[in-house]
């Protein structure tokens, strides 16, 4: 739906673009046209003159009237589109959330030890029995390992 919304953003782009070529070549003609008439205009009188002048004025007022208009309906569209797109990201930050508490949860019922303090490198680590059946750390063999995010693989800590 994005790759769509920014097509269609892109296709009204280049047809305002277009248009705003095109009013500019029709005020450059009027202008000409206006400045070749002021020429002949002091031979012929005034009347042609200011013809020529509502001409450019009409011109002018059709493109600010035309164009400004697209451009704002594609920012407010861009701008709706803004918004839909941040509230999909929150609503998607608040779901993986409730899934991470979840797992959570179903993995606090399954440990018998925690790990206390901060899990950062250099930080200090303290391992704690969550339940009477857990057996003593003094027992146990305890081997670390480093996992990484965007792999399945345990790297041994020696």
């Amino acid at each position: 739906a994005s790759e769509d919304a920014k097509k269609l953003v892109e296709e009204e782009r280049s047809i305002a673009r277009s248009e705003i070529e095109n009013a500019r070549a029709a005020v450059q003609r009027v202008e000409e046209a206006l400045q070749e008439q002021e020429r002949m205009s002091r031979a012929s009188g005034r009347q042609d003159y200011e013809e020529l002048m509502k001409e450019a004025q009409e011109a002018r007022r059709i493109k600010m009237l035309h164009q400004p208009s697209k451009v704002m309906d594609m920012e407010h569209e861009l701008q709706a589109l803004r918004v839909q797109l941040l509230e999909k990201s929150m609503h998607s930050l608040q779901l993986q959330k409730e899934l991470a508490m979840k797992k959570k949860e179903e993995d606090d019922m399954s440990n018998l030890y925690e790990l206390d303090g901060q899990e950062l490198l250099g930080s200090y680590l303290r391992i704690q029995k969550c339940s009477d059946k857990a057996a003593e750390l003094s027992e146990c063999f305890i081997q670390w390992y480093r996992v990484t995010l965007d792999t399945v693989k345990w790297e041994l800590i020696s």
